[in-house]
């Protein structure tokens, strides 16, 4: 640690900018490192299905800061992991990081810098591969055993959201069309034109799910682009989400500039719509499933639970006022909260909450296991192991949140 030459400053200490409401405001020392931390998150959302829902523990009862990545760019979406390693790459650069400590391990500069962008679903890791999309429409694959890129392509430049899988072989990219490139040397092997793609996506068996804005939700052959199935769905706006969960597509719905969101229960098989809920405010987020209940953040910040198998709304709470102080949506609410066993992680504009499932309480102060107080926070953290791992003032800075002893 410590040489002058290192672009990450870590530091080990509590700050001003983290502090929880319960109990942890401030410490007096620093948290012990804790070995063999390791784990995986390997695209948007968790998994395949972007359920949202890990059985890793997290900081279940409370969290302290471990330690802290200043970051010499801003980084738009979340970082992968893959055992003890953790993956980021942010604007112009790609960078590895010890998940225990923070300590770089590698990084790597793109010979074209890109200006910053919020974009939820742009990295996928699979095996030795990790498959990024910049806002410029560079298509990246990266070997993170060389510490090296593998290859690089043009997929043009797109306005609205995008995003990547691995498939086997096939490295998926949305981007407005939906195209597939040979993984190994990126050679593209098929294109569906369609204007209105958009992530994130879903895959299961070598089918791929995303939604269309002119046409629902579709599925595709991952190896071939042909269409399998295509689910009409009202509502769909650029930032819609989906998962899969148990037969069952869950897709979140909401129109930028129409009255109301809500969320949509299909059969994968059938095309039959289990249910539909619409309310007062726009739905943005990809559906969190776990245990039988989806859970949302709106447009206003209210994280709310419905029965995956009804849709009947189990509860629903206000984490924070932003659009009363700030007269639009926030842009929190384009990331779903993440479920491990009976916690809740989400997140408002100044801070992270972990809720407590399985209770009967319906508001947020009898329900709040802990809060971290933070800045300008754009997605949820990944819960790997014991911990959370933050982004936060837009992207500049990574926090580990772990245990409090």
């Amino acid at each position: 640690m410590g040489s002058s030459t290192r672009r990450c400053f870590l530091k080990r200490a509590c700050t001003s900018t983290l502090v929880s409401v319960v109990g942890l405001a401030g410490c007096a020392t620093t948290p012990a490192p804790i070995d063999g931390v390791s784990g995986s998150w390997r695209t948007y959302h968790a998994d395949d299905r972007n359920t949202g829902h890990v059985s890793d523990p997290g900081p279940r009862q409370g969290a302290v800061e471990h330690w802290r990545v200043e970051l010499d760019e801003q980084v738009g979406t979340p970082p992968v992991v893959a055992g003890d390693t953790l993956y980021l790459v942010g604007s112009g650069k790609a960078r590895a990081l010890s998940l225990a400590t923070g300590e770089r391990r590698w990084d790597l500069t793109f010979s074209e810098t890109e200006s910053w962008d919020h974009n939820l679903n742009a990295l996928a890791l699979a095996d030795d591969s990790l498959l990024h999309l910049a806002p410029t429409g560079s298509v990246r694959c990266l070997d993170v055993e060389m510490e090296s890129l593998r290859w690089e392509a043009s997929d043009g430049f797109h306005s609205g959201p995008s995003a990547t899988a691995i498939v086997g072989s096939v490295a998926l990219v949305v981007n407005g069309a939906v195209t597939g490139y040979d993984l190994t040397d990126g050679t593209e092997r098929w294109r569906l034109e369609t204007e209105g793609a958009t992530g994130p996506l879903v895959v299961e068996d070598g089918t791929v799910f995303f939604t269309d804005i002119d046409d629902g939700v579709r599925a595709i052959d991952a190896e071939t682009g042909t269409e399998r199935s295509h689910y009409p769905i009202d509502g769909i706006s650029s930032y819609s989400g989906l998962s899969l969960s148990n037969g069952t597509l869950y897709v979140s719905t909401g129109e930028i500039h129409g009255p109301q969101g809500g969320v949509v229960a299909v059969d994968v098989e059938t095309g039959d719509r289990l249910w539909a809920v619409h309310g007062a405010d726009r739905v943005y987020s990809t559906p969190t499933v776990a245990d039988d209940v989806v859970y949302v953040t709106d447009s206003r910040e209210n994280v709310s639970a419905f029965d995956a198998r009804t849709g009947e709304l189990r509860w629903s709470i206000g984490l924070y006022p932003w659009w009363e102080s700030h007269g639009f949506f926030s842009p929190n609410s384009l990331d779903g909260p993440i479920v491990t066993g009976d916690t809740l992680y989400a997140i408002d504009g100044e801070s992270m909450h972990a809720l407590e499932l399985g209770t009967e309480h319906d508001n947020l102060a009898d329900r709040r296991r802990y809060q971290i107080d933070s800045s300008r926070l754009w997605a949820a953290p990944i819960v790997v192991d014991r911990f959370a791992y933050l982004l936060e003032s837009r992207g500049e800075r990574l926090v580990a949140l772990g245990p409090t002893a």
